[in-house]
């Protein structure tokens, strides 16, 4: 029972174990994703603060150009300020003029409207006359009607004068009425005889106000023509004398604005080169500095992983657990089978011989011959059987020793590993501390080639099945502890002159230990490509250079001229 509680704690161990290590490389995907995006953002903000420094220097010199051009236009506008002095006075001579024509013009057009108040107001006179002429008519009508009913009053007549009276009084009113209607007509007419001679008199004026503004109008024309024409001949003179300040003094060759453009070019190229130079040479430092980090993470990393014991390893060691468990699972029960068969009471040989009869007996005798024999074969067999898994077990036994010798050497092997990458990372960091100047020296004379190293992390434990490895041989190994030892025994490689530094990545190639203790060297790749790497054997495998492509700018001739 100890021994099982000791197992279900080291299940769960390892299984938090395992836990651990996916939840850690599911962190350093995620970090490793953020600092892809942070670098290609940090790559994108440098590239938009080197291009705004360009521009602003670009600027900057440009800038400086148009000073100087402004000041050799400052002179320029001195000369122009002094004619334009003079041309101001001949205008304002001919604005006071025109100011005066203008001043005319207006006191003869208020000379107009004041006559046309004039007669306004003498046609409102006679019309308030007229009216005045009506009111006194309509009030004699009023007194004759008044001294008209007093007398029909005092008459007292009979019926028939008074319906005459009211026929009378009734064409009396009628006749009232229509001398008002006259009237009215009268001054009707009288007010439109007097607004008709007013409009023909108003139309008259606005003849000749029509007339005025015509003159106005080609006066204004001729103005406007006359400013336009100036205003080009003043725009061809500034045309000609700024192309006059550009000839360079007055030479009229064609080398020496070509010659300033060319100045202007180079100095435009020269303050590019510097940003793009002084940017390299800050994304150089940051990209050292991540470069050294990234060294110390990986000598981290190995330290991590020799203290771990191996998925594969583990996994092995469970299934064997669990193969065993259920061998004794299965024992047990065919013992308990065998103790309820042997508690039945079975009838003895003498009974069954006694109950047959004596004809039967010398078959029953036979019988029991053969049965013994055949118990003594089983038990001879057994014998066997039992011997046969002694040995098993034995060489089990040494498996597991060998097995774990195994472990134990890829362990101290991952340390001394770890410990010469960190010898060598805080040698690099003393000589750039100490020595930059002989590192500087050696990366210019000699050039190393990378180097790819496995790095022995443990492997998260899947259900696929573990892929066989081909030998050179042809011989297939499907036993994982043969890939584990080949992955863990990597030799590094000599360094060869070339121009990088040394580099850990995870490389393709690994050494097989053969069953017959042999270590052979093949890759992980492809079918395709291991067809085409068997068919080499014994010889080595040339590392893959990679190119400097060096950019060189050639230089312009400058005693030649441009095509114009």
């Amino acid at each position: 029972m100890n021994a099982e509680e000791e197992i279900r704690d080291l299940k769960e161990r390892l299984e938090e174990q395992d836990g651990n290590c996916r939840q850690a490389a599911e962190i350093g995907k995620a970090l490793l994703e953020e600092n892809i995006q942070l670098k290609s953002n940090m790559d994108d903000i440098v590239k938009q603060y080197s291009k705004k420094v360009e521009t602003l220097q670009q600027d900057n010199y440009s800038l400086s150009l148009k000073v100087e051009a402004h000041a050799k236009e400052k002179l320029w506008f001195d000369e122009e300020m002094s004619q334009l002095k003079t041309d101001l006075q001949t205008q304002k001579q001919s604005l006071s003029e025109q100011f005066e024509i203008d001043k005319n013009q207006d006191s003869l057009y208020y000379k107009k409207q004041m006559n046309e108040l004039k007669l306004d107001y003498e046609q409102a006179q006679a019309i308030e006359k007229q009216l005045k002429e009506k009111i006194e008519q309509l009030e004699e009508l009023l007194q004759q009607q008044l001294n008209q009913t007093q007398i029909s009053s005092k008459s007292f007549y009979g019926d028939e004068l008074n319906e005459m009276q009211q026929e009378l009084m009734k064409l009396q009113a009628d006749n009232t009425n229509l001398t008002a209607q006259m009237i009215d007509t009268h001054m009707e007419l009288k007010c439109s005889q007097e607004t008709c001679s007013s409009l023909k008199t108003k139309l008259c004026s606005k003849d000749e106000e029509i007339q005025e503004i015509q003159c106005h109008m080609t006066s204004y024309c001729n103005n406007v023509e006359k400013l336009k024409t100036e205003n080009a001949d003043l725009s061809a003179q500034l045309e000609a004398l700024r192309m006059e300040t550009n000839s360079h003094n007055k030479k009229g060759n064609s080398i020496f604005s070509e010659l300033e453009d060319r100045r202007v070019e180079a100095e435009k190229r020269l303050i590019s080169l510097r940003v793009k130079n002084e940017t390299l040479k800050e994304k150089f430092e940051i990209e050292k500095q991540l470069h050294q980090k990234l060294k110390m993470q990986m000598v981290m990393l190995l330290k991590m992983s020799t203290g771990r014991s191996d998925s594969s390893t583990v996994t092995r060691l469970q299934t064997q657990l669990t193969e065993a468990r259920s061998t004794i699972k299965e024992l047990l029960e065919k013992l308990e089978k065998y103790e309820n068969s042997e508690n039945i009471q079975l009838p003895s040989i003498t009974d069954i011989e006694n109950k047959v009869d004596e004809e039967d007996k010398k078959y029953v005798q036979y019988l029991i011959t053969m049965l013994k024999t055949k118990e003594s074969e089983v038990n001879r067999v057994n014998n066997e059987h039992r011997y046969k898994n002694l040995q098993l077990l034995d060489v089990s036994n040494k498996l597991l020793t060998q097995e774990k010798s195994v472990v134990e050497l890829q362990q101290k092997n991952d340390v001394l590993r770890s410990q010469n990458i960190k010898l060598a990372l805080k040698n690099e960091e003393l000589q750039l501390k100490y020595e930059p100047d002989q590192i500087q020296d050696q990366d210019s004379k000699q050039v190393l080639q990378r180097q790819k190293e496995k790095i022995p992390l443990s492997e998260i434990s899947t259900d696929t099945p573990e892929p066989q490895i081909i030998e050179k041989n042809n011989t297939s190994i499907s036993d994982s502890s043969y890939l584990q030892i080949a992955t863990r025994l990597n030799i590094p490689r000599k360094k060869v002159p070339l121009s990088f530094r040394k580099t850990v990545s995870i490389s393709n190639d690994v050494d097989i230990v053969s069953p017959d203790g042999k270590v052979e060297r093949s890759s992980l790749s492809d079918d395709k490509e291991e067809a085409v790497k068997l068919e080499i054997k014994g010889a080595a495998r040339p590392k893959k250079e990679q190119k400097v492509k060096q950019v060189k700018v050639e230089p312009e001739n400058i005693h030649e001229c441009k095509q114009q």
